[in-house]
């Protein structure tokens, strides 16, 4: 995770481990609509770890995965900012 932290957020050197394990601690919804669970996260505690936040979903949703023992494509988004596809 610190390697797709790393491209979109300034500080990832001093600050990245702190930043992904916000990530990995927030808080959202889980949304199933025909075959894609959507994970939409609520925004972090600063501005620009969310920003950095929805980079790495955007990053994420470029590649093909699947939530583990099912047929379900994963994707991930921020609440209150674009769903990036």
């Amino acid at each position: 995770m610190l390697g797709l932290v790393a491209p979109h957020y300034r500080r990832s050197l001093d600050e990245g481990r702190a930043l992904v394990r916000e990530m990995m601690q927030a808080t959202g919804d889980l949304e199933v609509a025909g075959r894609t669970l959507t994970v939409r996260l609520r925004p972090l505690s600063a501005p620009r770890h969310t920003a950095a936040m929805a980079a790495v979903c955007e990053e994420l949703n470029r590649r093909t995965l699947h939530f583990p023992g099912t047929n379900l494509l994963l994707r991930f988004a921020v609440k209150d900012t674009p769903c990036f596809t």
